[in-house]
């Protein structure tokens, strides 16, 4: 387990959290005195990423076949509704 002092961790903080995700523990201190505890989080889910489409000829076929629900009202009116009531 690694000691780090706050300065030394704001510092060199991306050098830091590449090691955690290594797997090593990273306990920060202040002046000498432990304050918290860096470290790899246990099943630690995958993150969900968003892309732009690869396929956007795909895209419009996929729009084509299942369109936007109906909302009932229109999303501009609302917005302008709530920018005059500001």
């Amino acid at each position: 387990m690694k000691r780090v002092k706050i300065s030394d961790l704001k510092a060199h903080l991306s050098q830091y959290l590449q090691e955690v995700r290594d797997g090593e523990t990273i306990v920060v201190c202040d002046r000498e005195r432990p304050v918290a505890q860096l470290g790899p989080l246990e099943n630690a889910e995958p993150i969900l990423v968003i892309r732009g489409s690869q396929d956007p000829e795909g895209m419009r076929k996929l729009l084509e076949e299942r369109p936007p629900p109906m909302l009932g009202f229109d999303v501009v009116d609302m917005l302008r509704e709530d920018r005059d009531a500001r």
